[in-house]
């Protein structure tokens, strides 16, 4: 294939060179490489969107007839199915991006011994069940979004299967603070107790498990979505872990209008950032410029911020990359999760350490000034590429001022990072470049994913642990 390069569909994020490989592993890929005439083959999962896998004869010709018309089955049955891990290589160490074929139930040895079967059934997205017994957490393959019927029947196939294979009973469930969740709503509903954890504190308990950690230490926990113990939407955190666990500092709230519609079309997102921080109307032609929307859409949303009706306030660091990559990629909606998100990541510059100016005041990182600056810069017609860079350094730089303001407080000098936005490898390599150069000891992620994969480790650990929030 010298010469030739990859389709743009393999990849169509906007801008993203990035490709997954695999080497052939099972022997009908050898009898398929031997009949083929190209030294590789492009591949994607049996599955529809947002459901599991099919894994027999019948599902797979029914739902996948309308991808392909050739079949070429196997006699050899699947028990348990499973999608294809992902992995990436962060400081020479594997970085797992999706937990599954090869990695998982491979078990994650913890610091104490658990005296009963504990489960941990993890959140609503990117779902994964975690079985805690003795002192091993067994985390389960990817399940996936709680959303579907199927995909409901594969977290009760996993949780059954997991219990089977160890032949055991659950005699505690772990799930989310959000009651809505279905986790929460299969628990209150089976006949086993059940404790709940909030979704960030185990997104930080995970990191910990994995890493053997246990106290003095600070949490950087960036991600999209989590019901806060104050009933708002949490998702840019930053804690410590110093005895019990305390909130420090978090990004500060903004309306989200109409609620998860906002991740779907995330310009809303950029736009109530403009109305709150009284910049919309200043910029109200470059706003309607750059998403090709009229007085009367502008109109519309300013009633939904002013109504409060189907508006959480959120301090979504997730809300907030995808808000930045809509303005500067010109794109109202996300095509699937976090695409505008992975299109601002993909326009980043390796040698560009600028950063735009932003204010920590009390516990709350202000990000008003990065947003005047950002749209200044577009007005002026700088690089998109550069703006991009200097935003990601920005957050970079937060993370860095929040953990040297805790270190003078409290003399912690370990930090983790965790959380779906950790995901982004120009952000998290920029961090834990900071913070080193800076004396902190940086520990993140390896076996299990910093997204919400990771939520069942971290509600078995925290409960394990008998750790306390303040």
């Amino acid at each position: 294939m010298k010469g030739r390069g990859f389709s743009p569909l393999v990849n169509p994020v906007d801008g993203n060179k990035s490709i997954g490989i695999m080497l052939a592993y099972t022997p009908i890929h050898k009898l398929l490489f031997h009949f083929i005439k190209t030294p590789f083959i492009i591949a994607t999962s049996g599955n529809i969107v947002d459901e599991p896998i099919c894994i027999d004869t019948k599902s797979a010709e029914g739902k996948l007839k309308i991808f392909t018309e050739h079949f070429l089955h196997h006699t050899r049955g699947i028990y348990n199915r499973v999608d294809d891990s992902v992995v990436t290589i962060i400081e020479k160490k594997i970085y797992t991006l999706r937990r599954a074929r090869g990695l998982a139930p491979y078990p994650i040895l913890l610091p104490a011994e658990a005296k009963k079967v504990v489960v941990g059934l993890g959140g609503h997205l990117k779902n994964t069940i975690c079985l805690n017994i003795g002192k091993f957490a067994v985390v389960s393959q990817f399940i996936g979004d709680l959303d579907s019927i199927e995909t409901i029947s594969f977290f009760h196939e996993t949780l059954d299967h997991l219990l089977k294979l160890y032949n055991k009973k659950a005699d505690l469930y772990i799930t989310d603070l959000h009651p809505d969740y279905y986790t929460s709503i299969f628990a209150g509903n089976s006949k086993v107790p059940y404790k709940s954890v909030q979704h960030h504190l185990a997104h930080m308990a995970s990191c910990m498990a994995e890493n053997n950690l246990i106290d003095n230490l600070i949490g950087i926990v960036f991600d999209g979505v989590g019901l806060g113990f104050d009933g708002k939407i949490w998702g840019g955190e930053i804690f410590i872990k110093e005895g019990s666990f305390r909130r420090i500092y978090h990004l500060k709230y903004y309306k989200q209008p109409g609620g998860d519609a906002a991740a779907i079309f995330p310009y809303r997102m950029f736009i109530s950032y403009l109305y709150e921080e009284s910049l919309l109307f200043k910029n109200i032609d470059l706003i309607k410029k750059i998403y090709e929307i009229n007085n009367n859409e502008i109109t519309i949303l300013e009633n939904i911020l002013n109504s409060g009706i189907n508006t959480p306030m959120t301090s979504s660091m997730g809300r907030l990359f995808e808000g930045v990559g809509s303005f500067l990629m010109r794109l109202k909606q996300n095509e699937f999760e976090a695409h505008t998100a992975l299109a601002l990541e993909s326009m980043c510059f390796d040698d560009v350490d600028e950063f735009y100016s932003f204010s920590i005041e009390k516990n709350i990182i202000d990000i008003r000034d990065t947003i005047e600056n950002i749209v200044r810069d577009v007005i002026n017609e700088e690089n998109a590429n550069i703006i991009a860079t200097k935003f990601h350094n920005t957050i970079a730089h937060v993370i860095l001022e929040c953990c040297e303001n805790i270190r003078n407080s409290f003399r912690i000098n370990i930090v983790i990072l965790s959380g779906g936005v950790f995901q982004n490898m120009y952000l998290i390599k920029k961090s834990i470049k900071l913070l080193q150069e800076n004396g902190f000891n940086v520990f993140f992620h390896s076996r299990i994913p910093s997204n919400d994969g990771a939520i069942s480790l971290g509600q078995v650990y925290y409960n394990l642990m008998n750790f306390i929030y303040e």
